[in-house]
Formats: structure tokens, C-alpha cells, sequence
């Protein structure tokens, strides 16, 4: 995730305002496995976000309550993409501990191979 331009291409794939099919499928995230955002890696596909942050996770743009068993307590970093600031929770359906909403972590902390749920606002 050093490549600069990669980063701004896969930012820019929200932009395209001709349709409405463009704005919801698009990257808002990249969870993985190791820290500092090494490999593997697991891409979600959601809206590009508004800008409007939603502290309760109910209500982000994006929300994905449980990670599934492969990914479930086994990642280490992230990065949010098209607007988009992501939170990870220690539980499914967004309990327990939770990091702040932020465009990338690169060390979850205490959170390392604990998150279970995921939302991107």
C-alpha cells in the first residue's frame, strides 16, 4: 500500500456521479491480516460515503456486523477508502471495545486479532 497513485485511483472510484450503481459499488475497505497493512487482504464493496460521521454504528453508510469466520479475530490493519472512515469492534453486531473512526490503522493495539465487525461512514 505504498504505491501512492494506487491509493489515489481506488479513492477516486466513488467520484463517477453518472450513476447511481457506481456510487454503491464501490471500495470502501481494505482489512489485513498482518499489521502495517500486509498480506492477505479482504476488500469490502459498499456507498461511497458522505462525509457525515454516525456514531452509532446502526446508522453508518456501510456497516458489516459480523467480519465471517476466515477474518473473525485474524486482522491487524486497515484502510478506508471514497470518503469513507472505518471502526472495528471487538464483537459481532458492534460490542465490546471499539478503535475511534479513522481513515487507517496500520496497528489495531489491544484490538490486534480481536476485531469481529466492521463499519465504514
Amino acid at each position: 500500500m505504498d504505491d501512492q497513485r494506487l491509493l489515489a485511483r481506488l479513492n477516486a472510484s466513488g467520484d463517477n456521479k453518472s450513476t447511481a450503481a457506481i456510487q454503491e459499488n464501490v471500495l470502501v475497505g481494505i482489512i489485513f491480516r498482518e499489521g502495517v497493512f500486509q498480506r492477505p487482504s479482504g476488500s469490502f464493496l459498499g456507498r461511497a460515503c458522505d462525509n457525515v460521521l454516525h456514531e452509532d454504528p446502526q446508522n453508518a453508510e456501510n456497516r458489516l456486523p459480523y467480519v465471517g469466520d476466515y477474518w473473525n479475530d485474524n486482522f491487524s490493519s486497515f484502510i478506508a477508502f471514497n470518503n469513507c472512515l472505518a471502526r472495528v469492534w471487538e464483537d459481532r453486531d458492534f460490542g465490546g471495545v471499539s478503535t475511534p473512526w479513522t481513515g487507517a490503522m496500520g496497528d489495531l493495539g489491544i484490538l490486534d486479532d480481536e476485531g469481529s465487525a466492521l463499519a465504514f461512514d
